[in-house]
């Protein structure tokens, strides 16, 4: 189980401007639907933005000191706010507030073409 702190979540964040933002996302609310999968290495959710339809926002903690950030928005920041804002979330959710969810399909395939390419090294 991955334990996140907020001074863990400072060491990702890229500069101020996407931490304050982060900050609003999560006091705003906007994240719902919250999930993770079984192992508790990649959690996800949907986020509020200026769109139509939610961003998708995943964090696969795979390699636990490399996280990989998802996020369908525009933004070429990486990680982004969303990524930071859920990010955020986990540090102020216990993981077990999540609930265990089968990946979406796209996520699915991205992790584990990404653990392929982490088992050949």
């Amino acid at each position: 189980m991955i334990s996140i702190t907020y001074d863990l979540v400072l060491k990702y964040v890229p500069d101020k401007a996407s931490e304050v933002a982060a900050n609003k996302l999560v006091k705003d609310a906007t994240f719902f639907n919250h999930g993770k999968n079984s192992a508790e290495n990649v959690f996800f959710a949907d986020c509020l933005g200026s769109g139509l339809k939610p961003y998708f926002v995943s964090i696969d903690f795979t390699v636990a000191n490399n996280p990989i950030f998802r996020c369908n928005c525009p933004s070429r920041k990486l990680p982004c706010k969303h990524s930071i804002g859920l990010l955020i979330e986990l540090s102020n959710k216990k993981s077990s507030d999540w609930i265990v969810q089968e990946l979406p399909e796209n996520l699915a395939k991205k992790v584990a073409k990404k653990n392929v390419i982490n088992k050949s090294f």
